[in-house]
């Protein structure tokens, strides 16, 4: 699966979703409608960049980004408010620092 079908949208009361090692590419802006997701894993995919949405998603307070050859920082999950724990681990091949983890102020 390279690609998250805009459909998971009906998922209204998911609150967890696990799409570790997916080959994922990206991530649909409809991603943002699970407004009562409070986890969401991504690690070990192939995801670029997130959607400037995901700053919309009110009850997420856990993202794990380890794995992905991020571009750079989507200014959407900035805005997360009630994120208690951010988790990136790049790999050295991407030339950044291999360990990043920002908890909650």
């Amino acid at each position: 699966m390279t690609f998250l079908p805009p459909e998971i949208v009906n998922l209204r009361n998911l609150k967890s979703l696990n799409l570790r090692n997916t080959q994922l590419t990206a991530l649909p802006p409809e991603i943002a409608q699970l407004v009562r997701l409070e986890r969401l894993d991504l690690s070990f995919n192939q995801i670029t960049s997130l959607p400037p949405e995901m700053g919309e998603m009110p009850n997420l307070r856990y993202l794990d980004l380890t794995g992905n050859p991020l571009d750079e920082f989507s200014p959407g999950v900035e805005e997360l408010r009630r994120i208690a724990g951010l988790e990136i681990i790049i790999a050295p091949d991407f030339g950044t620092p291999p360990v990043y983890f920002v908890p909650a102020p």
